[in-house]
């Protein structure tokens, strides 16, 4: 007995200890809250990792139950807040399930409106995920926000996000009006995974001439392309945290394999980390080169490394047999945002990125196609901040993420 109680005691010694530890890089602001934060999505994957021995075979039990656990300790989104200037309530826009929060004080005339899709990977998380950082959007603006909740992946694979979204947001477009919301002052956002939703949500929006314009563009920390798994970031993030980070290779590999194919494919993912998944020849294109320049990056504020890899070895390489089977799929500018021919025209622009954070090329990659095109771009560059705090800011008081928020509701108020 005594034996088995001083396992039991080394084996949840030995659990703590694989939950709290986590690397933490010089100059990483709000520390602690980004321990808990990691934390939680450990037990979360862990308990989802043990589910999956349990029902072998379901690809879509992983990410639903990370998805159920997050929801099991959050509040209803659409709980009434007391002190609360918006109520909130879900809605179906075009089958599509929405949050709507709506400001209780009374207005004339019509006013601006904001719609958002939440990160994620593409995988979980949802409206109630996001609540706090969505209610806060709608307290400190004052405005008519819409939450989407669109279908996740491996179940619903590409292009299920982008369809509901675009659903979700044509529909409410269309029907601003009924909501007290100008349709011509209507601004987009999202973070992470509804950032990537967000940089093709403008586009498809801009090229349907039924519909107006949105007016800005916000994202958080975005990701906005499958292609580039080297990245100066993506490299950095690897020195900083291994392969343990919430946004390492093999977690994004993981996304992008349920997203594009519906299951989880390891030998697809183990491609994908090598971005052996891409031709050669594709590689070598002008386009490529011209979207994934990584000389700009190493120009930018933030990238202390000096040993990275050179760039040209980055073009090298590629599966031929593979880049044939998924091209038309990866091309697609529903999942290629970064490969628009044309941006002129999009809406103006407010793009976070945070520096320990492997998608931070993602959207400095966005900010610079968008800002030669001559677009309004807001590119702001936190220092110390790590994926996912502007989401978890108004949930643990992490006053970057917090910071994060407030810049871009100040850029929404000067801007709308």
């Amino acid at each position: 007995m005594k034996a088995y109680s001083s396992v039991l005691v080394l084996g949840l010694a030995l659990l703590m200890g694989y939950l709290v530890y986590t690397p933490i890089p010089e100059g990483m602001l709000d520390q602690w809250q980004y321990r808990l934060m990691t934390a939680g999505a450990k037990t979360a994957a862990l308990a989802a990792t043990l589910r999956t021995y349990i029902q072998p075979g379901d690809d879509d039990v992983y990410y639903r139950t990370i998805s159920s656990l997050c929801d099991m300790v959050l509040p209803a989104a659409d709980k009434k807040v007391q002190g609360s200037n918006v109520k909130a309530q879900y809605a179906e826009f075009e089958g599509v399930r929405v949050l709507v929060y709506t400001p209780l004080t009374e207005r004339r005339g019509l006013a601006p409106g904001l719609v958002y899709y939440h990160g994620g990977g593409f995988g979980f998380a949802s409206t109630k995920t996001n609540g706090r950082l969505t209610r806060y959007l709608a307290e400190q603006l004052d405005m008519v926000v819409i939450s989407v909740d669109y279908r996740l992946a491996p179940a619903h694979p590409f292009p299920a996000a982008v369809e509901d979204s675009f659903t979700a947001t044509k529909w409410f477009l269309d029907h601003a009006h009924e909501y007290g919301v100008d349709a011509d002052r209507v601004v987009v956002s999202g973070d992470s995974a509804g950032g990537f939703l967000t940089a093709v949500i403008v586009q498809l929006v801009h090229d349907d001439p039924s519909l107006p314009e949105i007016k800005l563009q916000v994202l958080f920390y975005p990701w906005t392309q499958c292609f580039d798994f080297n990245t100066p970031s993506y490299q950095k993030y690897e020195v900083d945290f291994g392969e343990t980070g919430m946004v390492a290779k093999p977690r994004m590999a993981e996304f992008v394999s349920a997203y594009l194919l519906g299951r989880f494919d390891k030998p697809f993912m183990k491609q994908l980390q090598k971005n052996e998944h891409v031709s050669a020849a594709f590689k070598q294109s002008k386009l490529y080169r011209a979207v994934f320049n990584h000389t700009i990056i190493r120009q930018h504020p933030g990238v202390p490394l000096t040993s990275l890899p050179s760039q040209q070895k980055i073009f090298q390489g590629g599966n031929d047999t593979l880049w044939e089977d998924i091209k038309d799929r990866l091309l697609d500018p529903r999942l290629s945002p970064l490969f628009r021919k044309d941006f002129k025209g999009l809406p103006a622009a407010f793009i976070a990125t945070a520096d320990l954070d492997s998608l931070r090329d993602d959207g400095i990659f966005y900010a610079r196609l968008l800002a030669e095109a001559g677009v309004e771009v807001t590119l702001k560059n936190y220092l110390g901040a790590y994926h996912g705090i502007a989401a978890a800011g108004p949930i643990t008081n992490i006053p970057t993420g917090v910071q994060m928020l407030n810049d871009s509701i100040e850029f929404i108020r000067d801007n709308v």
